[in-house]
């Protein structure tokens, strides 16, 4: 059952600039629809927060309200990092989207998996949302285990003829090694590949990716060790 609950227009706070008026009034609207408990959002363009809203409460039960320090989990936020990391890399020319998965990671050729692309896996087409495999917690820490497990990995569906959110594995196939390194510079579908000339270095990462796009984290690396 979905919590449903009402929402006085006083409990919106926040503020938006000249021009964001329109989302403001979206916000309220979501807000104070009873499809909603308790939302916040902000929104930076070139550097500058250009929104910060909040309203409603963060739990719904007890009716404790969301204030402007209210923190939140968040889902997949790596996802889009490691999509833009792939579109550096591809228009670079160190990868190709329509070259073969298995060209540069051989292993995951295994099950039927030989023709599947590098678009067809990042756009979750690949049939490669589940893990047959039981795991322990070990195993997730364990780069060459879950590498093995996830060149093992029979599709789901026919490669490319479907699509279904890869939830959880995408991430995995993004960023674990078939040897026993994991390359934290670029989390992009080249930590698997052997030759050093298809992935990005911890240098490129800060300067074309965390500086460029103002994605400001410390980024420790292996690469030197590869």
């Amino acid at each position: 059952m979905v919590l449903k609950v009402e929402v006085s227009p006083d409990l919106i706070a926040g503020d938006v600039d000249e021009g964001y008026g329109k989302v403001a009034d979206v916000f309220r609207r979501n807000l104070t629809s009873g499809q909603e408990v308790g939302a916040a959002v902000a929104v930076y363009r070139d550097g500058v927060k250009v929104v910060d809203l909040w309203g409603g409460f963060r739990n719904g039960i007890t009716k404790a309200p969301w204030a402007e320090d209210t923190l939140v989990p968040t889902f997949s936020t790596t996802k889009g990092l490691s999509a833009l990391a792939v579109a550096v890399a591809a228009s670079q020319g160190l990868i190709s989207y329509d070259a073969k998965v298995a060209d540069y990671w051989p292993e995951f050729a295994q099950a039927a998996k030989d023709t599947i692309t590098v678009r067809q896996l990042l756009s979750h087409q690949a049939g490669l949302p589940v893990l047959d495999v039981p795991l322990t917690l070990p195993d997730l820490a364990d780069p060459t285990k879950m590498s093995a497990a996830l060149a093992a990995q029979a599709p789901a569906w026919i490669p490319g003829t479907r699509h279904g959110y890869h939830a959880i594995t995408l991430g995995w196939y993004e960023s674990m090694r078939h040897a026993q390194r994991f390359l934290s510079a670029f989390s992009g579908i080249s930590a698997h590949f052997r030759p050093r000339r298809h992935r990005l270095s911890a240098t490129q990462w800060r300067t074309e990716i965390a500086e460029r796009f103002a994605v400001w984290r410390e980024v420790t690396t292996l690469d030197a060790a590869a």
